[in-house]
């Protein structure tokens, strides 16, 4: 399998549930429930999550409201929007 795998949510798809993987994520539609991933969720800037997150790396560019958890880091960009409690080692 190539290394540099990732799942997409495009921006009309709307998820409610469990998500959990080990590969990258970027979501630029909907999810609610929790996230679970042992690699990098990317929230785009359409993408918005009403979930509970448990990843290693974080860049958030869209809404999450939610608690973060990551294990190496959290980017923050100028178009984020987070509700929620952020524990992470790195916070960029």
């Amino acid at each position: 399998m190539p290394e540099n795998t990732s799942t997409l949510i495009g921006e009309s798809i709307w998820i409610k549930g469990h998500l959990q993987g080990d590969e990258d994520l970027v979501v630029r539609g909907r999810v609610q429930g929790t996230v679970n991933l042992t690699k990098t969720l990317v929230v785009d800037e359409s993408g918005g999550l009403r979930a509970d997150i448990n990843v290693r790396n974080a860049i958030i560019r869209g809404a999450v409201i939610g608690n973060i958890t990551a294990t190496e880091s959290v980017e923050l960009n100028e178009e984020a929007r987070v509700v929620g409690d952020i524990s992470t080692p790195r916070l960029i």
